[in-house]
């Protein structure tokens, strides 16, 4: 079986609204990044026909938005694959972004940027971190609030599932043993709510509820586990949890697998 693999160059740190365009991008021109993680030059650009979608962490509501916006693309999605979403946004960030909203937020994100510059340089080699001037720290915050979250999906969520796509939520839980020390607090904070979080996520706002949606699999992971490879040593920050080996590709894999057995590729 032959997948052919496009990542849409999705920013990630602005609103889920301003990221319609390049996912849009990736599907209406086939513009994003290729199964190496390398940018794909316009004039190399081959639109996809249907597609698989697999949403991680904010890539759930971002698509989500996608759709809304953007119905005729529905037509082409064979099935989606939400991977520890944060469709319901979490309760982590709202007390983060009532704290910061009123903050000088150009001269903060000059400061997020040049820490992320010296500390993981790495990111900018990858092209994670290019469009600097298209930084919307707030506007990022807000769209991962619970309270704006809910407020999208209640306004949206018959519209989502009348377009027919089957969606597959997976999530994961994780306890504060498993977690890098410094994301103690972020379990604790989300044990109030659901003791099966994910260290950023609990499992009623990272699933997709409605008629189309079925829930596949909570997977013994914290929420970088399911997305990220073990850091690299200079980057443990002293805590050997950022080193989970996550079987990725198994999983990747098998969900490939069961939407072949389930007849959604051809």
């Amino acid at each position: 079986m032959n997948i052919r693999i496009l990542q849409p160059d999705s920013h990630p740190m602005r609103s889920c609204g301003a990221n319609v365009e390049d996912l849009a991008a990736a599907m209406d021109q086939g513009l994003g990044h290729n199964e190496m993680g390398e940018i794909i030059d316009e004039k190399d650009a081959v639109p996809p026909k249907d597609v698989i979608i697999v949403g991680y962490s904010k890539g759930v509501p971002d698509t989500l938005r996608m759709l809304v916006k953007r119905p005729d693309l529905a037509k082409r999605v064979r099935c989606f694959y939400a991977w520890a979403g944060a469709l319901g946004g979490t309760y982590l960030v709202d007390d983060i972004y009532q704290s910061i909203q009123h903050i000088d937020l150009p001269n903060a994100e000059e400061v997020l940027k040049n820490l992320l510059l010296s500390v993981y340089p790495v990111i900018t080699e990858q092209g994670l971190l290019r469009r600097f001037d298209e930084f919307d720290m707030l506007g990022a915050l807000k769209d991962l609030c619970t309270f704006n979250a809910t407020a999208f999906w209640d306004k949206n969520k018959e519209t989502i599932n009348d377009l027919g796509i089957p969606i597959f939520n997976i999530t994961g839980s994780t306890t504060v043993l498993d977690v890098p020390f410094f994301q103690v607090q972020g379990v604790l904070s989300l044990n109030k709510y659901d003791a099966n979080n994910d260290m950023q996520v609990t499992q009623s706002k990272s699933k997709i509820h409605m008629p189309m949606a079925t829930d596949l699999a909570m997977f013994n992971a914290h929420h970088w586990d399911m997305s990220y490879d073990p850091f690299p040593k200079t980057m443990l920050f002293s805590s050997k949890h950022v080193e989970h080996p996550f079987p990725k590709e198994a999983a990747m894999t098998a969900i490939i697998q069961l939407a072949a057995e389930l007849g959604l590729i051809d």
